[in-house]
């Protein structure tokens, strides 16, 4: 059996209202759906917050490239981009 944990949190009174109707459509608790969002959004930052720690590190490694060099891997015509 997984632990659970209370988590109270104060919600504009428009947004609890649209949560207890898509719970009544979707024959959930508000807590369910609630609990689901907070997964999704924790799962979700703590990818950016990974992707971010693993640029700064190959920043700091030196793992870098200019803007020149960057467009030149991409094939790039800055002279057609300037002249637009």
């Amino acid at each position: 059996m997984s632990k659970t944990a209370v988590v109270s949190a104060r919600i504009d009174a428009d947004l609890s209202d649209r949560l207890d109707q898509l719970a009544q459509d979707l024959d959930r608790s508000r807590g369910s759906l609630a609990a689901r969002a907070i997964a999704q959004f924790v799962e979700e930052e703590a990818a950016l917050v990974a992707a971010i720690r693993e640029a700064e590190a190959d920043i700091a490694a030196g793992n870098v490239h200019t803007q020149d060099e960057v467009e030149a891997m991409f094939g790039v015509d800055r002279s057609r981009r300037d002249a637009a």
